[in-house]
């Protein structure tokens, strides 16, 4: 039965290319070929896209709302529900809608208050508490920071708590995440279904004819042994640990080149760290590209080291493109990681030990010496990638979902 959905978040792509607008973009396509209307609402802070416009199959509208002063960060969630309310109360007036997705929760209390019986879903990409040890850790000493921090998250805790009793659901894209909701919110089991998310098999694919040309236009020499990782260079990407792996393998004699694929703050601590461990001249930053599928179908195996990732794409779209993967292994309370559960250890890539780099560069070794096992392994990991990820199977169990959330509510 075709029902018509509103789709909430902060931006879409391709206003902003993430994991979550990546995720909306897809999914609303696969929704609106099953046959329902799919309206989009973001919040318009920047003069980005235009008020109104068709994309992958939906309208999405870009409510303007007053852009938020970077020096009353601490305070943002607040501001953010304030701006949440007045949007709503301008957009949904007359709007008949059968189901709503929103990606904040925030989002989704203020829903819930402006539209009693209309089905929620909560299309989360992990938690603020969750987060809290590694996005909220303080890299300074000084205590009116970490004070200020702490009211930061408290407030993102409350709203989050807040939009997760008003949502029908709270889908959480991993096994990881759900875990954190149910621990951490006390949410039962039947109100936290796992959902992942897809790829794009024909984006992310081996590309094994174009391989060397692609080489050539990246200027990395055939006999070269790549390794990539791809993330924001952010503190929880822990891009310093796959920096020192390479530090230790070049020691041991190991001939390879490591790319890192994105942008962030991180960015002038992590050339100085490869400097410091005379590795400069084997790292590439390469930036943010648009050229992702054909850097890692150039590549020969992908890392990956967060210590927080709530669903981790990267790796999805690495296997995909036929890489051995590697990432950390969960730890409880330290290294909150959905990698063990994309990652099959010993093969389709390895789980790594958190506390030890040169277990990294020990495998990295392994995989250069070993094409047969690199083969192996990237082969299985294309297998997997093409048998699990799907978004018309995430799309119909969204839609499952929103069905089911409405007929307990007739």
């Amino acid at each position: 039965m075709a029902v018509r959905l509103l789709w909430v978040q902060d931006a879409f792509w391709p206003d902003l290319r993430g994991g979550a607008e990546r995720r909306a973009y897809h999914l609303v396509q696969a929704l609106a070929t099953r046959g329902h209307h799919v309206d989009g609402l973001a919040r318009r802070t920047v003069p980005v896209g235009p008020e109104h416009n068709r994309l992958g199959g939906a309208d999405v509208y870009r409510a303007t709302t007053a852009a938020i002063d970077a020096r009353l960060w601490r305070i943002r969630p607040s501001l953010w529900m304030k701006q949440w309310c007045d949007i709503y109360s301008r957009f949904l007036n007359g709007q008949p809608y059968d189901g709503a997705i929103a990606f904040q929760p925030e989002a989704a209390h203020y829903l819930r208050r402006c539209r009693q019986h209309l089905p929620i879903l909560i299309a989360t990409g992990g938690t603020w508490a969750g987060a809290k040890p590694h996005e909220f850790a303080a890299e300074t000493s000084s205590l009116s920071l970490r004070l200020t921090k702490e009211l930061a998250f408290w407030q993102y805790y409350y709203y989050e708590r807040l939009g997760n009793r008003a949502a029908d659901y709270v889908v959480a894209e991993s096994r990881n995440v759900r875990e954190q909701l149910m621990r951490l919110y006390h949410l039962p089991t039947h109100r936290v279904p796992v959902i992942g998310n897809g790829v794009d098999h024909e984006l992310f694919r081996p590309r094994p004819a174009q391989r060397a040309s692609l080489r050539r236009r990246l200027g990395w020499p055939d006999s070269a042994f790549v390794v990539i990782g791809v993330g924001r260079l952010a503190r929880v990407k822990n891009f310093s640990y796959l920096l020192r792996a390479t530090a230790i393998a070049a020691a041991n004699g190991l001939e390879s080149c490591t790319v890192i694929v994105g942008d962030g703050s991180r960015q002038p601590m992590l050339e100085h760290l490869a400097r410091q461990l005379r590795i400069a001249d084997r790292v590439q930053f390469l930036g943010h590209r648009s050229d992702v599928p054909e850097l890692l179908a150039a590549a020969d195996v992908f890392v990956l080291p967060s210590v927080f990732e709530a669903y981790g794409s990267a790796w999805v779209e690495a296997m995909a493109s036929g890489l051995p993967c590697m990432g950390l292994r969960h730890e409880f309370g330290r290294v909150l990681s959905a990698a063990g559960e994309h990652i099959e250890h010993g093969r389709t890539g390895f789980l790594l030990d958190p506390d030890d780099p040169g277990d990294c560069a020990a495998r990295i070794r392994e995989l250069a010496d070993h094409a047969s096992l690199r083969a192996r392994m990237g082969d299985a990991a294309r297998r997997v990638a093409t048998a699990r990820y799907s978004w018309d199977v995430a799309a119909r169990r969204y839609e499952q979902l929103l069905l089911a959330a409405r007929a307990s509510r007739v």
